[in-house]
Protein backbone atom coordinates (compact mmCIF):
# COMPACT_ATOMS: atom_id res chain seq x y z
CA UNK A 1 0.00 0.00 0.00
CA UNK A 2 1.27 3.16 -1.20
CA UNK A 3 1.40 6.25 1.34
CA UNK A 4 -1.23 8.61 0.24
CA UNK A 5 0.36 12.34 -1.33
CA UNK A 6 0.10 15.35 0.96
CA UNK A 7 -2.85 17.53 -0.93
CA UNK A 8 -1.96 21.51 0.46
CA UNK A 9 1.03 23.21 1.47
CA UNK A 10 0.66 24.39 5.28
CA UNK A 11 0.35 28.25 4.93
CA UNK A 12 3.88 30.42 5.24
CA UNK A 13 4.19 32.21 8.81
CA UNK A 14 3.28 35.45 7.97
CA UNK A 15 6.95 36.24 10.06
CA UNK A 16 8.75 34.78 7.50
CA UNK A 17 6.85 35.23 4.48
CA UNK A 18 8.23 39.67 3.96
CA UNK A 19 12.18 38.11 4.45
CA UNK A 20 12.25 34.64 2.87
CA UNK A 21 10.45 33.07 -0.09
CA UNK A 22 9.65 29.18 0.85
CA UNK A 23 10.54 26.59 -2.05
CA UNK A 24 10.54 23.42 -0.47
CA UNK A 25 8.79 21.40 2.42
CA UNK A 26 10.67 19.10 4.78
CA UNK A 27 8.07 16.21 4.83
CA UNK A 28 8.93 12.79 7.26
CA UNK A 29 6.43 9.90 8.52
CA UNK A 30 4.98 9.98 11.92
CA UNK A 31 4.12 6.26 12.91
CA UNK A 32 4.53 4.66 16.30
CA UNK A 33 7.15 1.95 15.70
CA UNK A 34 6.82 -1.24 17.48
CA UNK A 35 9.33 -3.50 19.69
CA UNK A 36 10.05 -6.03 17.36
CA UNK A 37 9.08 -4.36 14.07
CA UNK A 38 11.72 -3.99 12.00
CA UNK A 39 10.01 -1.77 8.88
CA UNK A 40 7.18 1.11 9.42
CA UNK A 41 3.85 -0.49 8.66
CA UNK A 42 2.79 2.33 5.91
CA UNK A 43 -1.33 1.46 6.64
CA UNK A 44 -0.54 3.12 10.06
CA UNK A 45 2.05 6.02 8.68
CA UNK A 46 1.06 9.55 8.33
CA UNK A 47 3.37 12.11 6.21
CA UNK A 48 3.66 14.98 8.16
CA UNK A 49 5.56 18.55 7.22
CA UNK A 50 8.38 19.27 9.53
CA UNK A 51 9.62 22.34 8.05
CA UNK A 52 10.50 24.48 5.02
CA UNK A 53 13.20 25.16 2.88
CA UNK A 54 13.44 28.60 2.20
CA UNK A 55 15.14 31.85 0.19
CA UNK A 56 16.14 34.75 1.56
CA UNK A 57 14.80 37.68 -0.88
CA UNK A 58 17.44 40.14 -0.07
CA UNK A 59 19.97 37.83 -0.75
CA UNK A 60 19.19 35.04 -3.01
CA UNK A 61 22.55 32.70 -2.37
CA UNK A 62 21.38 32.18 1.51
CA UNK A 63 19.08 29.67 2.53
CA UNK A 64 17.66 28.44 5.48
CA UNK A 65 16.22 25.03 6.88
CA UNK A 66 13.95 25.00 9.31
CA UNK A 67 13.06 21.86 11.16
CA UNK A 68 9.81 22.06 13.75
CA UNK A 69 9.35 20.87 17.00
CA UNK A 70 6.49 18.13 18.50
CA UNK A 71 3.24 18.30 17.62
CA UNK A 72 0.60 15.93 18.71
CA UNK A 73 0.50 12.44 20.43
CA UNK A 74 2.14 10.61 18.01
CA UNK A 75 5.38 12.32 17.76
CA UNK A 76 5.66 12.95 21.51
CA UNK A 77 5.32 9.01 21.70
CA UNK A 78 8.14 8.88 18.94
CA UNK A 79 10.11 11.26 21.13
CA UNK A 80 9.85 9.01 23.83
CA UNK A 81 11.35 5.72 21.75
CA UNK A 82 14.78 6.94 23.28
CA UNK A 83 16.51 3.79 22.95
CA UNK A 84 19.92 4.12 21.78
CA UNK A 85 20.96 2.50 18.38
CA UNK A 86 23.82 2.41 15.97
CA UNK A 87 24.04 5.19 13.83
CA UNK A 88 25.22 3.98 10.27
CA UNK A 89 28.06 6.41 10.03
CA UNK A 90 29.18 6.77 13.99
CA UNK A 91 28.27 6.64 17.26
CA UNK A 92 24.68 6.19 18.55
CA UNK A 93 21.23 8.02 17.82
CA UNK A 94 17.65 7.85 19.91
CA UNK A 95 15.69 5.66 18.00
CA UNK A 96 12.55 7.78 18.12
CA UNK A 97 14.12 10.89 16.85
CA UNK A 98 16.24 9.06 13.85
CA UNK A 99 13.25 7.06 12.96
CA UNK A 100 11.60 10.25 11.98
CA UNK A 101 14.75 11.55 10.17
CA UNK A 102 15.72 8.80 8.46
CA UNK A 103 12.26 8.81 6.88
CA UNK A 104 12.59 12.29 5.88
CA UNK A 105 12.36 13.97 2.41
CA UNK A 106 12.25 17.22 0.35
CA UNK A 107 9.13 18.08 -1.55
CA UNK A 108 8.92 21.79 -3.37
CA UNK A 109 5.21 21.65 -3.30
CA UNK A 110 2.69 19.58 -2.19
CA UNK A 111 1.80 17.61 -5.11
CA UNK A 112 5.54 16.98 -6.12
CA UNK A 113 7.24 14.14 -5.64
CA UNK A 114 9.26 13.35 -2.73
CA UNK A 115 12.86 13.11 -2.69
CA UNK A 116 15.63 12.12 -0.38
CA UNK A 117 16.00 15.18 1.94
CA UNK A 118 20.03 15.60 1.29
CA UNK A 119 19.98 15.02 -2.33
CA UNK A 120 17.07 17.29 -2.83
CA UNK A 121 18.43 20.16 -0.49
CA UNK A 122 21.55 20.11 -2.61
CA UNK A 123 20.05 20.25 -5.67
CA UNK A 124 17.44 22.65 -4.70
CA UNK A 125 20.36 25.35 -3.56
CA UNK A 126 23.06 24.76 -6.43
CA UNK A 127 26.44 25.21 -6.18
CA UNK A 128 26.99 28.60 -5.37
CA UNK A 129 24.16 29.38 -2.20
CA UNK A 130 25.01 28.77 1.64
CA UNK A 131 22.42 27.62 3.67
CA UNK A 132 21.55 27.63 7.57
CA UNK A 133 20.07 24.96 9.58
CA UNK A 134 17.88 25.39 12.48
CA UNK A 135 15.54 23.40 14.68
CA UNK A 136 13.52 23.40 17.93
CA UNK A 137 12.73 20.60 19.90
CA UNK A 138 12.30 17.72 18.43
CA UNK A 139 13.54 20.00 15.30
CA UNK A 140 17.27 20.39 16.96
CA UNK A 141 17.45 16.96 16.96
CA UNK A 142 16.91 16.31 13.63
CA UNK A 143 18.11 19.79 12.14
CA UNK A 144 21.68 17.52 13.80
CA UNK A 145 20.75 14.79 11.92
CA UNK A 146 20.17 16.59 8.45
CA UNK A 147 23.42 18.86 9.34
CA UNK A 148 25.72 16.42 9.95
CA UNK A 149 24.20 14.53 6.18
CA UNK A 150 24.74 17.84 4.67
CA UNK A 151 28.49 18.73 5.88
CA UNK A 152 30.27 16.92 2.85
CA UNK A 153 28.47 18.02 -0.14
CA UNK A 154 28.44 21.61 1.30
CA UNK A 155 31.17 22.27 3.42
CA UNK A 156 31.64 25.66 4.66
CA UNK A 157 28.73 26.23 2.54
CA UNK A 158 26.62 24.63 5.90
CA UNK A 159 25.94 26.63 9.18
CA UNK A 160 24.04 25.49 12.07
Amino acid sequence: MALQAIRSSPPTDPRLAKDWKVVGYLTALDVILRKGQNKINLKEAKEAFYGVVAQSIASPEQYIAIVRGTSGIVEWIEDAEFVQIPHPVAGRVEEGFWGIYSSMRLRTNATAPAQPVVDGICKLIGNQASLTVVGHSLGSAVATYLTFDLATPLGNRLSA
